[in-house]
């Protein structure tokens, strides 16, 4: 999902296409680096914090759920 954004704005480097690149990966860094300090994330999900939101994601695939509504 990511790395379909960025190649897209890479693609067509418009504002509106770098910006979004720049959010999705903001939002992928910051999932990733509260990731890394929950070593039983599959089982019991993870919280995480963007933009002053709590956000809850059983999963790696709730996360791109959740991406996806983001970017659209």
């Amino acid at each position: 999902m990511v790395s379909d954004i960025t190649a897209a704005a890479v693609a067509n480097p418009s504002p509106r296409a770098l910006a979004e690149a720049i959010e999705a990966n903001q939002l992928l860094a910051e999932y990733l680096d509260e990731l890394k300090d929950h070593i039983h994330f599959e089982d019991e999900g993870i919280t995480v914090d963007v933009e002053g939101e709590r956000v809850h994601f059983q999963n790696s695939d709730d996360f791109a759920e959740w991406m996806a509504g983001e970017m659209s």
